[in-house]
């Protein structure tokens, strides 16, 4: 029963992950402009913004958006989470 719930919902999971690592993709062009690298793109998924970068930047928009992207930057991580423990469950079961 815990095995058929698991592989119901799996491919859930990385649709939120994909999902939230294209929206960041997408507020990161608007914030630091286009992505140019591979090294760029792993940046803009990942990258967390520290107070000093908040208080680099003079325009409040910027840092609502700032606030925004470390947000789904929590939830992406925590969802990377969920991934890979409903992994391990799944070989367990």
């Amino acid at each position: 029963m815990i095995r058929e719930v698991i592989e119901r919902y799996y491919n859930f999971y990385w649709i939120i992950f994909i999902t939230l690592a294209l929206t960041k993709i997408v507020l990161s062009i608007f914030l630091e402009g286009p992505i140019r690298t591979s090294l760029d793109f792993f940046i803009a998924i990942f990258k967390w913004y520290n107070q000093i970068s908040f208080s680099l930047v003079e325009v409040y928009e910027k840092r609502i958006q700032m606030y925004i992207q470390n947000t789904l930057t929590l939830f992406m991580y925590l969802s990377l989470a969920v991934i890979v423990s409903v992994s391990l469950l799944k070989t367990l079961f």
